[in-house]
């Protein structure tokens, strides 16, 4: 049950995770103080 609940959750995290972290990169590009 555990490992179900596990497998759902990291297949709706991971596109939402990878978007935020792109989205943070892009963001850090174009602002003050980004690398």
């Amino acid at each position: 049950m555990d490992s179900l609940i596990l497998r759902a959750g990291t297949r709706w995290l991971l596109p939402v995770f990878l978007v935020f972290s792109v989205f943070l990169l892009w963001r850090g590009h174009y602002l003050p103080g980004g690398g």
